[in-house]
């Protein structure tokens, strides 16, 4: 089983994130129901999502946010490539911890990888 290798996630949040997707688009989640106003004829049901953070289908629109979010910052123009960076297992929970993650993650990297792109280095 996932949690007996991976126990930090042996929580009630990662539980309660799963049972969340577990149902989603379920009627017991909620539904709304529609009627055609005009004639009054046929109902549709439409099954409300989960909208959890574990769910493949209810995190496209989270994934959409953040990119709409981060293409505010990019140039016009420009082709950009997605870079992930990993740290050694001993260094992670000081920097998860950290007080400005977002400055302690993306400037230093940022700022060295414009200075590799334009020759710099």
């Amino acid at each position: 089983m996932f949690v007996s290798s991976h126990p930090r996630y042996d929580t009630d949040y990662y539980y309660s994130e799963i049972a969340k997707m577990m149902k989603c688009g379920r009627s017991e989640n909620g539904f709304a129901t529609y009627q055609c106003l005009s004639y009054g004829q046929g109902q549709h049901k439409v099954n409300f999502s989960c909208k959890g953070k574990a769910c493949p289908q209810c995190r496209k629109g989270y994934t959409w946010k953040s990119m709409v979010k981060i293409s505010v910052y990019l140039f016009p123009r420009v082709s950009y490539r997605q870079v992930v960076l990993t740290f050694p297992e001993q260094l992670r929970i000081p920097f998860y911890n950290h007080s400005n993650q977002k400055r302690l993650y993306f400037w230093p990297c940022g700022s060295l990888l414009i200075r590799v792109n334009s020759g710099a280095l």
